[in-house]
């Protein structure tokens, strides 16, 4: 488990990330510094954020 743990760091990604398979479009990094970023925001921040998000995403097809 901890060599596990440590390739996980390595790449920095989380387990999480590591075994989620939805995600062939997302850099790792990127996400997980979107999410570090996010932790410091306030709740209302984040409830305006996600608004937007779904904006964005309702009105754009995804390209793959």
């Amino acid at each position: 488990m901890q060599e596990f743990l440590a390739i996980c760091d390595y790449f920095e990604i989380t387990p999480e990330q590591f075994f989620y398979e939805n995600n062939d479009s997302v850099n790792p990094t990127l996400l997980s510094g979107l999410i570090h970023e996010a932790n410091k925001l306030s709740e209302e921040d984040l409830d305006l954020i996600l608004v937007l998000i779904k904006k964005i995403i309702s009105g754009y097809p995804r390209s793959k």
